[in-house]
């Protein structure tokens, strides 16, 4: 039972975490608390015997192996206190990987109920709750107990399948419905949407198509990476309608992502290391010209592009590869639940950086997905 309830804390109670009276509330308390509940976990699972060399994924542990050796490499070559612990605003640095990669190993050799409906409810609605309690921010956006619109929104697309799919009471899925939509429309989080719009066309596709998860992940995966163009596609009207390319506003998606792209070419190979990625664009936007120049931008926007600045071709080719794994796994043992999950939450990622809740429920779906068909 210890390891299930520190996973409950770890998805459902770690968004809900602020300390008032702080100026870094918000984001860096949620990651101490994750990273002790993270070490609680691989302590128990240790001590239960469940962690055997022979029961955890050879090709898994040769990824997460080869992220680690690699994320030490820059951590050796560049050992500075930000590089390990990331910066003060978000704490996601080299301790916090390290935490994420246990994780994803403890997700595949222990056990998790996934049908415990009211806890998963009893959390849905006090992030509802957190919504009106912290109000908006500048821009009139709800920020919930995250601290941020597009946090808030993509905690929201982490919780709606348990929701929705735990239960077939339909009081239950019309609260999800409903509550997600609402933390939508008042977080404003248009990446939040479309991944809401892909987790519910992919419940419907594989209810009506009999089952067919594989072409339901497939046509879904697809249209989320048409969806990738919209900020493209949204800069290019702009820039026909307005002269001056520095009258578009800041933090322009498809700016920041040509930067991050021109970014991993300094160092393409093995790449820059974790806490490379603000430095990186800075540098690159100053030589491009661009708006991203005058901007504090600690991260690419897009999860691919963070992994290609610090880790280059090697870096991002693990990681694709573990996605690719990871989803093909899912479908093999039909575990819509989880699938609906890793879709919407790797949408929310490849449009902005995201809060440890999201993280730690992105890569334990991924250790869910390495799990013999037995133990889930």
């Amino acid at each position: 039972m210890i390891i299930p309830l520190l996973t409950y804390l770890l998805l459902f109670i770690v968004p809900l975490i602020v300390v008032p009276g702080i100026s870094l509330r918000f984001e860096p308390p949620k990651v101490l608390v994750a990273e002790l509940l993270i070490l609680a976990m691989a302590v128990f699972t240790l001590l239960k015997g469940k962690f055997a060399f022979k029961t955890v994924n050879r090709t898994l542990i040769g990824i997460l192996g080869c992220l680690f050796f690699l994320s030490l490499f820059h951590l050796i070559l560049n050992p500075t206190q930000q590089n390990l612990f990331g910066n003060i605003f978000r704490l996601q640095g080299t301790i916090l990987f390290w935490h994420l990669l246990m994780l994803t190993l403890v997700a595949q050799s222990s056990y998790f109920r996934l049908n415990a409906r009211h806890v998963y409810l009893c959390s849905f609605v006090a992030i509802l709750i957190g919504g009106l309690i912290y109000g908006s921010n500048t821009n009139g956006r709800w920020i919930g107990s995250l601290g941020e619109p597009n946090a808030y929104g993509a905690v929201i697309i982490l919780m709606f399948p348990f929701i929705f799919l735990s239960s077939k009471s339909v009081w239950t899925r019309a609260i999800a419905l409903i509550g997600t939509t609402g933390v939508l429309y008042f977080s404003q989080s248009r990446s939040a949407l479309i991944a809401f719009c892909l987790q519910l066309l992919f419940i419907l596709m594989v209810r009506f198509l009999k089952g067919r998860q594989l072409l339901a992940s497939i046509i879904c995966l697809l249209l989320l990476g048409c969806s990738l163009s919209l900020p493209i596609l949204e800069r290019e009207y702009f820039l026909r309608t307005n002269s001056d390319p520095f009258a578009y506003r800041f933090e322009d998606r498809a700016e920041i992502w040509g930067v991050a792209v021109n970014a991993g070419f300094n160092s393409p190979i093995f790449g820059s290391g974790l806490e490379s990625i603000q430095s990186q664009i800075k540098e690159t936007a100053q030589e491009m010209n661009v708006n991203a120049q005058f901007q504090t931008i600690d991260s690419s926007h897009n999860l691919l592009l963070d992994y290609w600045i610090w880790g280059g071709v090697v870096g991002l080719s693990l990681f694709i590869l573990l996605i690719v794994l990871s989803i093909k796994n899912l479908v093999r043992k039909k575990l819509v639940l989880e699938t609906t999950v890793f879709i919407g939450v790797l949408t929310v990622m490849l449009f902005n950086p995201t809060t440890v809740a999201v993280l730690a429920g992105f890569w334990w779906v991924i250790g869910r997905s390495f799990a013999k068909i037995d133990e889930l």
